[in-house]
């Protein structure tokens, strides 16, 4: 599954899959989370050009639009991402 979030804020909790392959996916201009069973927040903030994203059980995924740099999220830790960067370490 994988959603696409231009603005705002939106919070999820994704129940870990049946099939290993399975994945859920929140998608930013600046950014990708993607999980496989946690509860987490994706914000888009400024003109599009910021994403946050928060853990509140589990761990994410999270990386760059373009795919280049990512880092793993631990429940109770988040980052940001600024359009063009890699995103912060938790």
């Amino acid at each position: 599954t994988a959603l696409q979030l231009e603005r705002g804020r939106a919070e999820a909790r994704v129940q870990r899959p049946a099939k290993a392959a399975s994945r859920f996916e929140i998608r930013t201009p600046v950014a990708t989370t993607a999980v496989r069973g946690t509860e987490f927040r994706v914000a888009v903030g400024g003109a599009r050009e910021r994403s946050t994203t928060e853990v509140l059980e589990g761990e994410v995924g999270v990386r760059d639009a373009g795919g280049r740099s990512g880092v793993g999220v631990p429940a109770g830790f988040g980052t940001r991402v600024l359009a063009g960067e890699a995103p912060l370490p938790p």
